[in-house]
């Protein structure tokens, strides 16, 4: 990836900061008047949310949801990126939350990505944002944070879902039981 001496010495480099929410917002606002576009204020936080501060990605967003309907909704939004609902997420979290073993947190997960069509790596990605933007809830947590955020580099990189899959069970697991006060050896594998 290393640029030739010659050419680099007649080149100019550009580092791009992520862009504020913010300034997204309100990029998206204009963008929305001046093309007639009609959208619901969760619309603009999900596409905001999804695009994680790339404004380039964020107006591809509003491109492809306004071209499917003539209100951009947040349904609309997470279905045009393919990731899951917010709600939906904290559905599924909650239920493995409530199972009492890792095998049937880990069925929960694998039952409602097979119903739905959802790939894990959309879950991780979706779970960070629902957990990171809600620190009231009972899962937040910087363990939790740091799983996700390690599972979904392991995933990028090739890794077995089953096994990450089965992985973000038992930390959900561990980190319910914490947050109850109970210890690891009420929690079994099956």
């Amino acid at each position: 990836d290393q640029i030739v001496a010659p050419l680099e010495s007649r080149s100019m480099r550009f580092r791009y900061g992520l862009v504020s929410e913010d300034d997204m917002k309100t990029r998206l606002r204009t963008i929305c008047s001046l093309e007639s576009v009609k959208f619901t204020p969760e619309a603009l936080q999900a596409i905001v949310s999804t695009s994680a501060g790339d404004m380039r990605k964020c107006i591809n967003i509003l491109q492809a949801a306004a071209g499917r309907g003539s209100l951009v909704t947040e349904e609309l939004v997470y279905e045009c990126t393919g990731i899951p609902l917010s709600v939906r997420i904290e559905e599924v979290l909650d239920e493995m939350a409530k199972c009492d073993t890792i095998k049937k947190a880990a069925a929960a997960l694998e039952q409602w990505r097979e119903h739905t069509g959802t790939i894990l790596a959309d879950v991780v990605q979706s779970a960070f944002l629902f957990i990171s933007q809600r620190p009231e809830h009972p899962l937040f947590s910087a363990t939790i944070i740091r799983v996700l955020a390690n599972i979904e580099r392991n995933l990028m990189n090739g890794a077995s879902e089953t096994l990450h899959a089965k992985y973000l069970s038992s930390v959900i697991q561990q980190e319910t039981l914490n947050k109850h006060g109970l210890s690891s050896e009420y929690y079994m594998l099956d």
